[in-house]
């Protein structure tokens, strides 16, 4: 291997890391957000006077 083996693994092993942090996160956003907005279409159809699902 060459001098600079180490640091590439560990560089492709961070980036690596920094992706998945950003694929989770966006995971839990789109979650959340689906959440949020069946919530706000529970209280529309209450305000309508329509049974929620």
């Amino acid at each position: 291997m060459g001098d600079y083996a180490e640091y590439m693994i560990l560089g492709y092993a961070l980036m690596g890391a920094v992706l998945g942090g950003m694929v989770a996160r966006l995971v839990w956003r789109w979650r959340a957000l689906r959440r949020e907005l069946a919530r706000i279409e529970q209280i529309e159809a209450e305000e309508r006077g329509e049974n929620a699902p």
